[in-house]
């Protein structure tokens, strides 16, 4: 591995009226997943986030830093929308310790985020927020029988990366993938073409010739579209259907439903 049940759901046709066409883009090649509330669920995500945050705040304070949670979460609120400005545009993702050292220089307090404080306070939220993350009862299924039949990668957002290799680990989820990127570890994210690309290179293979499935409608979904893949997206909470740029992708419920698609999509091949 390279680091650094119902039937499918079509909100339009899926099916090109060009037979060439059609044999181009279903020739697949490789699957490509996103991580959270893909393969992992995310356990009430506000609790989830609250107690983490409380759990690095606690840190914080045996190091030193003097702060109610109300201000630091204030202070950390605004940092998050202060980042999230500025990397609008380019899609960056700046490692989760950055919003932690913003914070505190908004509390009056200079420090680095390479200061041991810092990551100290970061591995402790980590540690909670895995407490909160709970495995697809049918991933390790799925992916081994996807894996032996495609090439396979994860591109994943998120900021405190190291989590997300950890989880990976501890789930026994790594071994079914020869790609995994997290955005953290590469200061961009999705929908950024370039975070993609990035594993299509990897594995190989072209934008036509790959899947990507994932749970958001904005970063996956639509990020896989533009760059010409043949998106699935988990509608876990059958939320109603939203065309995206007049194009066409397919929903489905659970995870097991993706291996009824790929059949779909080789039987329309043979045909």
């Amino acid at each position: 591995m390279q680091t650094l049940a119902n039937q499918p759901i079509f909100n339009l046709p899926l099916v090109p009226k060009n037979p060439k066409a059609l044999e181009q883009e279903k020739n697949i090649k490789a699957v490509l997943f996103d991580l959270f509330d893909t393969l992992l669920i995310i356990h009430d995500e506000h609790e989830c986030y609250t107690k983490s945050l409380d759990k690095l705040h606690k840190t914080l304070l045996r190091n030193g830093f003097n702060c109610s949670f109300t201000d630091f979460n204030n202070s950390y609120l605004k940092s998050i929308e202060q980042i999230e400005a500025q990397t609008a545009s380019s899609l960056e993702e700046p490692h989760f310790k950055t919003y932690i050292q913003n914070a505190l220089s908004d509390l009056g307090y200079t420090v680095s985020r390479k200061d041991i404080s810092v990551s100290m306070a970061t591995d402790e939220f980590c540690i909670e927020f895995a407490r909160h993350i709970q495995v697809d009862f049918h991933a390790a299924t799925v992916l081994k029988l996807i894996q032996s039949k495609y090439k396979t990668a994860l591109i994943s957002n998120l900021s405190f990366s190291e989590c997300a290799w950890e989880l990976l680990t501890a789930h026994n989820l790594a071994v079914f993938f020869d790609f995994i990127v997290v955005s953290g570890d590469v200061n961009m994210r999705k929908p950024d073409p370039k975070i993609f690309k990035m594993a299509l290179d990897r594995l190989g293979v072209s934008a036509s010739e790959a899947v990507f499935v994932g749970d958001n409608l904005e970063t996956d979904i639509k990020g896989a579209l533009n760059c010409g893949m043949i998106p699935i997206h988990i509608n876990r909470h059958k939320t109603e259907k939203t065309k995206i740029s007049c194009k066409p992708y397919m929903a489905v419920s659970s995870l097991e439903q993706v291996l009824l698609i790929l059949e779909e999509l080789e039987e329309e091949i043979v045909c």
